[in-house]
Order: C-alpha cells, then structure tokens, then sequence
C-alpha cells in the first residue's frame, strides 16, 4: 500500500481522519457515456428568439474543451468516448446498441490527442450515416442499451489499480427514464465514480428520482451525506444566487475602516498585483460623485485626514488603491485609506492611495484614480530565523568598504526601470519555436536575453572603476592576480591534454591537412604532427594592412619573439589646405588618446613612415577581467574617431562651461574626409558647424539635396525643440565669410548646426561628438539606401512589365489554330531570343 508520509504523524485526536491514508490518484481514466437517442437531436430550446442548438451539440462541444484541457494539463490522462441508443455496434462485447468511438476493438484506453480532438469535433457531420441513432427499449426486446453500456464501460476501466488511478464514467443524457432497473453496485464494488451530466428537455426538469438517483448513490439513508435532509425526506435545493448569498461576509464590495500613515504601508505587503480603480455611474449609480469626494479629500489634506463616514464611503468601487498626491510637481505621499474589501471567495483588508491627474501641454500622463493594494493575511509574513552567533563572530564591514559599496550602487544609472521592460527568455523562445514550425521555417531563432546584466553599462569607466575599488577594498590588492595566474595555469594545463587527446585520435591525413593550411611541414611520423599542431597554435606573427572608408589605412604588427606588445600605425584622410595640424594630428589629439587608454597605450615619437601616428600596445597591462579588456580593445578599434574627433571635443568641452578655447580661431577648420573638411565657428554660449556636401555621382546629389531639404524640414515641424537647430542652404552661409572658394565647392548645398550649452551637458557630449563626426557618413548612408531602392522598385516594374508582354505572344507557327479559338503560348525570358515576334 502507497502510504501518505504526512498521515502518519497527523493528530491522534482527529477522529474522523484516518492515521494513514493513501496517496491521491496520479492518473485519471475517464469513460464518457453518452446518450445517442433521436431525443438528444432535438432543438434545446423552444425559445425562436435563441440559437437552436441540440443537446448532442452542446455535448460533443463540451467533451470537445475537456479533452483540450487535459492534453495541456494531465496528458497522461486516458479516455474512452462511448455511445448508446445506436444502430451500429463497436464493442469487444458485441452488446447491441453500444458505439465506442476511439477504441472500440481494443481493450486500452486512448490517451487524449489533437488527431482524436479534431475527429471527434466534426463527429456531428457523419454521425447519423455512420453510427446511426435509435431508441433504447425496442419491441420484442429485453436489452437496455444503457446497461450494455455501463457493462462495457466497466471494462474499459478494469486496467489500473483503483490507489493509484481515479476512475470515472460520466453520463450524459436528457432522459429521466430509460424504462429499466439498473443499480450502480457492481461499479461501485469496482472502485468507479458514477457521474450524470444531465440536460434538461424544453420547458421541463429533468428529474433525478425517477431512475439515476439509485444508479448514482444519491438515494435513501446516503442522502444526508450530500444535502441536509427536510421533515418530510424532500431534498432542500439551492440556487446559485443563494449560495452566494449564504457565503457573503459583507453586505458592500467595500466598507472603508479609516486612515493610517503611508509609513506603515512596507514593501512586502504587496504580495499581488494591484489593481487601478474609477467610477463608473453606468454600474453603480452616484458612485462618480462620492468617488471624486473620497479622491480630493485624499489629495487636498495630505496628512491631516480626518475620519469620514464609514456609511457613504461604502459605496465606493471595489478596488483598493494607494493615494499618491502631486505637490509642486513631484510626488508626495500622505496617507492611505484602510478598507475591508468584502470579496465573497477570500474577504481582506486592502489599501487605497489615491492618485492625482497630471497632464502637460494638453495631454494626460496619469489618470485621476486610486490604486488597491491587497494587504496579506498574518500568515503571509514570515519572520526569519535568527542567527545565534555572537557580534565577535560575524564578519563586519568596514567604514571604507561600506563607503565603496555606496559608490557602487551611486554609479549604477537605471532610469526609468520597470520590471514589464523585459520578457520571458523561456517563453519567449518558446513562442518562436512554434512560430518557426507554424510557418516552416528551418532555423530556429535567437531569443535575446534581456534579463542578463548590462555589460556595457558595467564597463564604463566610472562603474569599473567603483567595482575595482569595492574589490580592492574587499579582498586586497593582489587578489585577482592571484586568482587569475592559477586559474590560468589551471586552465592551460587542462587544456593542453584535452588538446593532445583530441589529436591522437585525428588521422595522419587529417593532421597533415590542416598544417597545410596552416603552412607548415607536412613530414614526419604522426607524434611529430601532434606536436607541430600544438606549438602553431600557440601563436603566430602579424602583418597587417587594412583599409577603412575615408582613406584611413591602418598597420598591425605582432611578433612571438616580444607577445607583450602590438605595434598599430594610423594613416588619417589627406587634409585640406584650410585644416591647421601639430605635428600631423588635430587639435588636441595626443591629449584625447592618452586620456582614452591610459598606460595601456604608449604613442612612439616619429610615427612610421607613411604613417601619422604610431603606438605601442603592452598588452600585460589590460584589465585581467575580460568585459573591461573588451572595453579597452573596442576603444582602440576606435582610433579614428578618438583622433579626428579631439579638437571636435575640446571646443564643445569649453562650450558646456560657457567658455572660448585659448589659441583658437574664430573658424576652425576640422578633416573628415581626404581633402574635406568642415567648419566651428566657436563663441562662449554656442558653436556652429557647418558642413559643405559634396558629392561625385549625380544621382547622389540630387538625392542628397532632396534628403536635406526634408532632414531640415522634418526637424521643424516635429518641434524638437531639446535638438540643435538645422539649417540648408544651397549657398555658403555668413560664417563662412573669407573661405577659399575651393573649400566651399559642394555640390549639394550646405547643413549648418548650432550647438548650445544645454546639448553638451554630462553624459551627452560624447554622444554629440560621434553625431556630429559621422553626419556625412549618415547622410551617405541613406542616400545609398534611397537609391538602391529606387533601382530594385524599377527593376521589378521592369520585370513585370516583361512578364505581361510574355504572356501576350502568340505561336507563329500556330496562328491559324489561333485564329479559331486556339491557345496562347506563354514565353519565358530565356526563348525570348528564339521568338519570331
């Protein structure tokens, strides 16, 4: 026997539960019996106002849902569908009058599937011509179809220990009589529960003692088990709306109690969602005005609340809310209002905090209303255990640590976090994998996790710096270093012999193969191979030239004999005339690079020729964790902007502290491109920048003048007002005054920038320097886009312009049958060359 581990040490003194009881049934077997007699095809309802629906409907659909519900929830469910009152016959048993649908020639039950849910719900459409319907007592006969098949239910569910498996036959039927004397003994004796759905006939009740209460157990001394039994042995029925009524604690949804300080509302009372409540005068009549009068009162007396009458507060809506008050502003909080919310299934206290409308520029942000917060039961906070230690013992924080852990959490931006931002990954995926087989897709897709922290947020310098500092101040000085040298020793180690084991069991030719690749020697037995493989993979050296757009070339040089150091040379865009240099770099460049990478970086005094700049990377002294590393190496990728952007960042730097740069012209002149430039015009409360565009193909003029004068326009009327002002124009503007004519040549007018205090600001000056850096690029970028659009829409119109000429040709050869009512030929573009038209 399956013992309940709880019921053995459940109180001796509960008499009516017993010492050990046995586990609840894990799987559920189900027979459905319905009732198939031609009653069951009349309409349901006499009513013409209703939908005509019969009762075989109504059951199929129900069995229908049941089935889908257990295919989600208890797959390992089995079910059997049976028939009785049919012409055909499909049993084991042979008994007459007795259809079982989806396992009648076997003896196991079915599991529910989506084939078996989708066949039964269309049964309706061929029932009639495949099972036929008939009526339960025939003349001349002695069999009742309702015995056979509670026989033949019986033993579908004889499979099972009645412990460990839940039987049940359910019965579905409009008839309170079908003419026969039949007790539910035998099931019972069986272990199975006995069920009768019944359906009601038209404008009559379908009454229980005229045969089913015998059949089902709802008869005699029994009956006081269920319903309480009257004087005179007749069963006292309930309706709905009365038991409702019975189990209702309070005679209002919401009965308010009084006011308490929002202090005493703690974070971990919140157990559930909230809920956001307004009146509603088509409900509950008049509930608009105390609502309002409930909701001021909140809001105007802030903490000074004074009781209200419980009497007119009770017709409130049933919602508890949290009240929030505006001030100036900003929010507020005062009180909260304590309510009993008399919810029929769980009663509770809630609290109501009412929230203030708050609109601007016409539009409204947060609706006026209160929020109901669900207070827990005292059962619902738990109090952990203490911890018997004394104050020796437990490891404290310093002031210093406790000083860097503050640090920490103040350099962590999360503006405006919400919990709702972010997605279930699981479900997520989820979702796409059925999306991919819905549309027969191969591949699967990648799910962002969005739930796992922000590298890059972490990796700024402020909050690295922070974590290093609290680490430091933690674990000392050499910690990670000791930590990372015998993690790294460790790992090598392993991942040499996992390495040589891999490789002993490569062939010799598919060890010679890859050394080819790697141009290496080929000779030698295969310990020689291995061996090779192994010292080539520990490092090789580098010489490399690339190439990136606007002619900046670069030069990367690694050698195994120094694997400390790269050597990386930068070659900038051939500048103008009119661009002032120190030393080959832009103003502030040398500045800009050591405050970029710190040691890590070393600049070497001449650059290599051919070059403007040469530096030499120690790599020993990158940060030992990997996302800071990735930061350093991605701000090195980076040289280019960090170069040409130095002098673009030291004028705006002057203009956030309102100030001119010393020893800069009142036009500057900035290299962007080979033999271009741009142009600051530099001033205490702003700067202006102004960008000639200029373009070599004339499509891309006319594109690019068409995008700038909508780039322009768009600005205007979207009222950005917290962006630069933009300007076109197809002729020079005045601060441009005194500029060579060769450096003013654009042939697609001129883009001017005014650039305030307020838009270089903190976080945002780095963000306006990329910007204003990369228009040109950005403005190229669309034109580029534009115009490959354009081609593939013309192409395709082309293309279907060809497609209905080819379908209007006609067969040369046939044109007489043509003529007399023949066929088109339809013509491809391959034979259009083999085409005599």
């Amino acid at each position: 026997m399956d013992l309940d581990p709880e019921g053995i040490f459940r109180d001796d003194s509960d008499e009516d539960e017993d010492s050990v009881q046995e586990r609840e049934a894990n799987k559920e077997m189900v027979v459905y019996l319905v009732n198939a007699s031609p009653k069951m095809f009349t309409p349901a309802t006499t009513q013409d106002n209703e939908k005509q629906e019969t009762h075989f409907h109504t059951i199929v659909n129900c069995i229908t849902e049941s089935l889908k519900t257990q295919i989600i929830g208890r797959s390992y469910d089995e079910v059997a569908i049976c028939f009785f009152n049919t012409k055909e016959k499909k049993n084991l048993q042979d008994s007459a009058g007795v259809y079982v649908y989806n396992v009648g020639d076997r003896e196991q039950l079915d599991r529910p599937t989506a084939k078996l849910i989708k066949d039964f719900s269309l049964i309706e459409d061929s029932f009639m011509s495949t099972i036929g319907s008939r009526y339960g007592i025939t003349a001349g006969s002695r069999e009742n179809t309702l015995y056979n098949a509670l026989w033949v239910a019986q033993a579908l569910l004889r499979k099972g220990s009645v412990k460990t498996v839940s039987k049940r036959i359910l019965i579905f039927t409009n008839e309170d009589d079908p003419f026969g004397t039949i007790t539910g003994a035998d099931a019972q004796d069986l272990g199975l529960s006995i069920e009768l759905l019944p359906l009601s006939p038209p404008d009559d009740q379908f009454n229980m003692s005229l045969f089913y209460a015998d059949l089902i157990g709802l008869d005699g001394d029994e009956m006081t088990e269920y319903l309480p039994s009257a004087g005179d042995n007749t069963i006292v029925k309930f309706s709905v709306r009365e038991l409702s009524e019975v189990k209702r604690v309070a005679s209002h949804h919401l009965r308010l109690i009084g006011f308490k300080p929002l202090d005493c509302l703690k974070d971990y009372h919140n157990l559930r969602p909230s809920t956001f409540i307004y009146p509603s005068d088509e409900r509950i009549f008049g509930s608009t005005c105390v609502f309002v009068a409930l909701h001021s009162s909140m809001l105007r007396l802030g903490s000074s609340f004074e009781s209200c009458n419980s009497n007119t507060h009770s017709k409130t809506y049933h919602i508890t809310t949290l009240c929030l008050a505006r001030s100036q502003g900003t929010l507020r909080w005062a009180r909260f209002a304590l309510a009993f919310y008399g919810n029929p299934t769980r009663p509770q206290l809630i609290a109501l905090v009412a929230q203030e409308e708050v609109t601007s520029s016409g539009r409204q942000f947060e609706p006026p209303g209160m929020h109901m917060i669900y207070l827990p039961y005292s059962d619902d906070i738990r109090y952990p255990e203490e911890v018997h230690v004394t104050s020796d013992d437990a490891p404290r924080a310093t002031d210093e640590q406790i000083k860097k852990a503050s640090n920490i959490f103040k350099r962590i931006d999360l503006i405006n976090f919400s919990a709702c931002q972010f997605a279930n990954p699981a479900l997520q995926r989820h979702y796409g994998i059925l999306e991919a087989l819905a549309l027969g897709e191969d591949e699967m897709p990648d799910i962002k996790d969005e739930t796992l922290p922000d590298e890059e947020g972490l990796s700024k310098p402020g909050v690295a710096n922070a974590i290093e500092e609290f680490k430091t101040s933690v674990y000392g000085e050499n910690y990670d270093q000791e930590e990372a040298e015998a993690a790294a020793g460790k790992a090598s180690r392993g991942n040499a012999s996992k390495k040589r084991k891999e490789l002993k069991e490569m062939t010799t030719v598919e060890l010679r193969s890859y050394l080819t690749a790697h141009d290496l020697p080929v000779s030698g037995k295969k310990e020689i191979l291995q061996d090779r493989v192994l010292s080539g993979e520990k490092g090789m050296d580098i010489d490399c030239h690339t190439v990136e757009f606007d002619d900046v070339r670069y030069h990367i040089q690694f050698s195994m004999r120094n694997p400390k150091v790269m050597v990386l040379s930068v070659a900038l865009p051939l500048p103008p005339p009119e661009a002032i240099l120190y030393d080959g770099l832009p103003l502030g460049a040398i500045e800009a690079i050591k405050a970029a990478y710190g040691p890590v970086v070393q600049i070497l005094d001449p650059p290599k020729d051919g070059f403007d700049l040469t530096m030499k990377i120690n790599l020993t002294k990158l940060p030992l964790d990997e996302e800071q590393r990735n930061t350093i190496l991605t701000q090195i990728a980076s040289i280019r902007e960090v170069v040409l952007g130095a002098p673009l960042k030291l004028l705006l730097k002057h203009l956030a502290s309102k100030t001119v740069a010393p020893n800069v012209n009142n036009l500057v002149a900035l290299v962007h491109r080979p033999n271009e430039s741009f142009f600051l015009a530099p001033q205490a409360d702003k700067v202006t920048i102004v960008y000639p565009m200029r373009f070599q193909d004339s499509i891309d003029i006319v594109l690019a003048t068409s995008f700038l004068q909508e780039f322009v326009e768009a600005r205007r009327t979207a009222a950005l007002n917290n962006v630069p002002s933009c300007m076109w124009s197809p002729v020079p503007p005045l601060e441009l005054k005194g500029v060579s004519a060769d450096a003013l040549n654009a042939n697609a007018g001129f883009v001017t920038f005014v650039v305030y205090p307020r838009h270089v600001e903190g976080k945002k000056l780095d963000r306006t320097v990329w910007n204003l850096l990369t228009f040109h690029a950005y403005v190229s970028y669309h034109v580029k886009c534009s115009e490959g659009f354009m081609h593939t829409r013309m192409r395709r119109r082309v293309e279907s312009l060809i497609q209905a000429l080819d379908r209007a040709k006609s067969d040369a050869e046939k044109l007489k049958k043509l003529v007399h009512g023949g066929s088109f030929k339809r013509l491809s573009l391959k034979n259009e060359g083999d085409s005599r038209f």
